[in-house]
């Protein structure tokens, strides 16, 4: 049975209608652990690669450009191990303060790489003839890590 959904493309919000069946694709990104894909789907207007994801547990629906969910996933383990030992760190108070700055530069890195790489990516998506004042500054705000 073939079920439709009405979604916003992410990057140049035109209007999809997305029919979704019961095939379950195989997702490989690391920050989206409790989501399944239903559909991967070009968008007829700016072209971009989009996934929609629903995830197992509350059932809540996001539909992402996976170029720039990429861009995010390729640091995520590291992020998240940084902020793990950060966070020991801190409940452990007798460490010493240098090690607690080193792995807070480390953090502001990646954050920083991270942000570059999707700036790289808004620009592109700007580029894109007939879409220049159609593109979102929000791409960020519909996924983060934590």
């Amino acid at each position: 049975m073939i079920f439709s959904k009405i979604k916003k493309c992410p990057c140049c919000n035109k209007i999809t209608f997305i029919k979704t069946n019961g095939i379950a694709y195989k997702n490989t990104f690391e920050s989206l652990q409790n989501y399944t894909i239903k559909k991967i789907f070009d968008c007829k207007r700016c072209g971009q690669n989009i996934a929609l994801f629903i995830n197992t547990e509350t059932g809540s629906e996001k539909l992402l450009w996976t170029e720039y969910l990429r861009a995010m996933d390729v640091f995520y383990l590291e992020l998240k191990q940084l902020k793990n030992k950060k966070n020991k760190i801190l409940e452990n108070y007798e460490t010493s303060p240098p090690e607690v700055k080193d792995i807070l530069t480390r953090i502001e890195i990646l954050e920083k790489t991270i942000s570059g790489k999707q700036s790289k990516l808004r620009i592109k998506l700007r580029l894109i003839p007939g879409q220049t004042n159609q593109v979102p500054d929000n791409l960020v705000n519909t996924h983060s890590f934590f």
